[in-house]
């Protein structure tokens, strides 16, 4: 029996019939129940009546929808591990398929062992991160049914986010922009990239709406949003966007001829883009400047990468995923001949610190990472670095170096393989 909850409970919560906050299945199929699994769950965090209550999927319990009883399931830990790294990391295939919850919410998983018959339970909370998606599409609970939702549906879960939070740091209204500072070319673009046919076809509502669903429209205040802004917001002659500090939506590249920056400038370059076009200038950029010496190794030459593009673009892009776009300043990219630097604005996001960075993780901008998830710019939330960290140890670079300067500036530091 879990040490979280009581037999008393647990029978208590079984004999009630299925419901707008509970649901069940009899067995452990993973490839079987996981349609339903993340429609559900995905409801469950949406949470359409706003009951501020969390949602149950029992798994081992008779799927009769009045009050069940066990079905003999054994548990398993294997079937822990393959729920929590669904819903943690999925993989390229959920990714591309969209069979994956977003952005992501929270649960906890918890087991119940019992000689009729074990039970597996999965709680999830009314969420402020509202409307998720799975499959593209935001399901809500109608009674013990789990359907998708209308514009309607949609329009209301956005102002239950505004009561249920303070509002992320990216979820800001900027009230200085208004919809014709949005690029809605790139979103248009943006949209037909990452839904699916079915959405497109069936999407019916106004771009406000569109926009508001992934929280980048305030339907309230009738503005953008900062990730609004961040992340297809049009920028003025000197690359500045409304609602923003002062370069705050800019990428900085400079490459040194030498190892500090008293070097001669052999390349520079200053941009502000809406993501979908940022996400190829920056990969074209780091491939341009990446590059590999021989060396021989017995009898054969071996080629060595000085850096690995996969680590830098996670490390480049996560600055830009998690920099504080209230603070001026541009994302900084300085490539040395024997190390790269990286420095973002913004200091740790509680209950992050100095000494619990890279051990913890805690997002700043949960929007704007999303957006950049959808298009594969960074990896499931609080993988990043420690992915970036494997590519460097893989390609023999010493591991990426991370330093608060004066607790607002984030610089990181990768040295190179050679």
């Amino acid at each position: 029996m879990s040490k979280l909850r009581d037999e008393a409970w647990l029978q208590a919560l079984i004999a009630q019939p299925e419901g707008e906050r509970l649901e069940r299945t009899a067995q452990f199929d993973f490839d079987g129940i996981r349609r339903k699994l993340g429609r559900t769950l995905c409801a469950f965090a949406n949470d359409l009546s706003d009951t501020q209550t969390p949602g149950y999927f029992l798994i081992g319990v008779k799927d009769d929808k009045v009050g069940g009883g066990l079905s003999g399931y054994q548990y398993q830990d294997a079937d822990v591990q393959k729920i929590v790294a669904w819903l943690n990391n999925p993989s390229q295939d959920d990714a591309r398929q969209g069979t994956f919850i977003g952005p992501a919410m929270a649960f906890k998983v918890d087991s119940f062992l019992h000689p009729e018959g074990d039970v597996l339970l999965i709680e999830v909370p009314s969420s402020a991160l509202c409307p998720h998606r799975f499959e593209s599409q935001i399901w809500v609970r109608m009674g013990s049914i789990t359907t998708r939702a209308n514009a309607l549906h949609e329009q209301y879960l956005i102002e239950c986010k505004r009561r249920r939070t303070g509002l992320n740091a990216d979820a800001r209204a900027c009230l200085e922009a208004s919809l014709d500072d949005i690029d809605l070319s790139m979103f248009r673009a943006f949209r037909g990239l990452v839904d699916t046919e079915e959405v497109l076809e069936e999407n019916q509502r106004s771009i406000k709406h569109q926009l508001a669903g992934l929280n980048l429209y305030d339907l309230h205040r009738d503005c953008p949003t900062v990730a609004g802004m961040v992340c297809f917001g049009h920028t003025g002659r000197d690359n500045q966007r409304k609602g923003l500090a002062h370069a705050a939506s800019i990428v900085q590249f400079i490459r040194y001829a030498g190892l500090d920056k008293a070097s001669p400038i052999k390349f520079h370059d200053a941009f502000a883009l809406p993501m979908l076009v940022m996400r190829e200038r920056l990969d074209a950029l780091l491939k341009a400047n990446m590059e590999s010496t021989f060396t021989t190794e017995g009898m054969r030459e071996v080629e060595r990468q000085h850096y690995p593009f996969s680590a830098l673009r996670e490390l480049v892009n996560n600055a830009i995923a998690h920099r504080d776009y209230f603070l001026r300043g541009a994302i900084q990219i300085n490539w040395f001949e024997k190390h790269v630097e990286i420095l973002s604005p913004g200091g740790p996001v509680p209950p992050v610190t100095q000494e619990n960075f890279g051990q913890y993780s805690e997002q700043r901008n949960p929007h704007i990472s999303f957006v950049m998830f959808l298009l594969q710019m960074v990896e499931r939330f609080g993988r990043g670095i420690a992915l970036a960290q494997a590519r460097l140890r893989q390609n023999g670079n010493p591991p990426a170096e991370f330093e608060f300067l004066g607790g607002t500036v984030l610089r990181v530091t990768v040295r190179s393989a050679v």
